[in-house]
């Protein structure tokens, strides 16, 4: 089987299908000579899109850093940049003459936010990994107060789907733009990082057959179904099918900024503010969003606020205000543990199948587990786990979330 990127958890389980469809790995790209310089001859529209840096060691540019040192060819000399000061200063001034030469000396070394690591060897590398980033801003309404869905590359980089060409797009100013190849569209997209898609759009799918999404709706939901296949409206990480909507958890909206439960390559959980819809739609698009963290505040219709402290507590603020649902009693537990244990780099325990559920089906793998996890089955304990050579017998429900959380 392929191994989800995301676990989508901890209680992201409304859970409907379980999905194969995964992401190609964004660190796979290899550098085959580290002595290589390449000297630039144009200006890349990519330099000027560098910006401070962040909580890590390197340069922002779009959805990775660029880690330092790295080297800009400035009209034919190199100059290495280690700070945002080292950037302002090269760049100073070269506005001014229109004859300069700017690109970045390659390789350059980039680290994305989920800790993935990629070598970039020239500039239409560079130009595919920044067009493939799948923007945290632009998902706000245009001046014509229509939704909008900012373009990125759809591809191997990021999701199950390519994009099939020609493609259509816009910008805020309602200017019109066509791609008929992806090197057109990744061009477009250098150029002017805020253009949106234009609907319909057409899709590739791993088959090679043409998928059409109508609307925003459409294509935010194939998108999503490329991580984890279970993704219908649920933004909450409690399992409630909110109809399409980012960031509405039943009958209240989230109040941002929120605590969202990121998951990264290795299949750890961190928390990361979230400031806004825009970047919750891109965790969501991602595949690394794995529910809100707590203390969580909400909003009802009429603007009212409440704060939630724990799953517990958001169940009752949703009874409160008359959600009609069947809460979980620890099947999301159930989902994580069988989930996590076919992460290839988790060696904290292994399951011993057969696990026989509380429908009296035995399972012996994990997608006959989350098949029938799906229709409401538990677990029947005891069962039994190996953990560091031994056996290990988990009693009950609370004994199994020890397990899953100690590891």
């Amino acid at each position: 089987m392929k191994i989800l990127k995301s676990l989508f958890l901890l209680t992201f389980l409304a859970m409907i299908t379980f999905s194969s469809c995964t992401k190609e790995n964004k660190g796979e790209t290899t550098q085959t000579d580290p002595e290589v310089e390449v000297t630039a001859t144009t200006t890349n529209a990519l330099v000027g899109e560098v910006t401070g840096r962040s909580d890590g060691e390197g340069l922002e540019l779009a959805c990775f850093e660029i880690d330092t040192p790295f080297q800009l060819n400035i009209n034919g000399e190199n100059v290495t940049i280690e700070s945002e000061e080292d950037l302002e200063a090269a760049l100073t001034g070269l506005e001014e003459d229109p004859n300069t030469s700017v690109d970045f000396v390659y390789p350059i070394n980039i680290t994305y936010s989920d800790g993935e690591t990629s070598v970039i060897n020239n500039g239409e590398d560079l130009g595919e990994a920044f067009a493939s980033c799948i923007p945290d801003t632009g998902w706000e309404e245009d001046p014509t107060g229509e939704d909008v869905f900012p373009a990125f590359l759809i591809g191997e980089l990021n999701s199950c789907y390519q994009l099939a060409y020609p493609v259509a797009l816009t910008d805020f100013d309602n200017n019109t733009y066509s791609a008929d190849t992806e090197d057109e569209f990744i061009e477009l997209l250098t150029e002017n990082p805020e253009l949106l898609f234009t609907f319909p759009i057409n899709l590739i799918d791993e088959e090679g057959e043409t998928v059409s999404a109508d609307n925003i709706d459409g294509l935010f939901e194939l998108l999503t179904e490329c991580n984890t296949g279970v993704y219908e409206g649920d933004t909450t990480g409690t399992g409630f099918d909110c109809g399409f909507g980012i960031g509405s958890i039943g009958c209240y909206s989230v109040v941002f900024p929120a605590t969202a439960l990121v998951i990264d390559v290795d299949g750890n959980i961190t928390e990361q503010t979230v400031a806004d819809e825009n970047a919750l739609s891109a965790l969501l698009i991602e595949g690394n969003f794995a529910g809100f963290g707590y203390p969580l505040t909400l909003a009802d219709d009429e603007g009212t606020e409440v704060t939630v402290n724990s799953e517990d507590e958001l169940y009752t603020a949703l009874e409160a205000c008359g959600f009609d649902f069947e809460g979980p009693e620890g099947d999301e537990i159930a989902f994580l543990f069988f989930i996590i244990n076919e992460n290839p780099d988790f060696d904290c325990y292994q399951i011993n199948y057969p696990v026989t559920l509380d429908n009296d089906v035995e399972v012996n793998n994990v997608e006959s587990a989350l098949e029938q996890l799906s229709t409401g089955a538990g677990i029947a304990f005891p069962i039994t786990v190996t953990q560091d050579g031994e056996t290990v017998t988990i009693a009950d429900l609370e004994a199994l979330e020890v397990l899953v959380f100690g590891c």
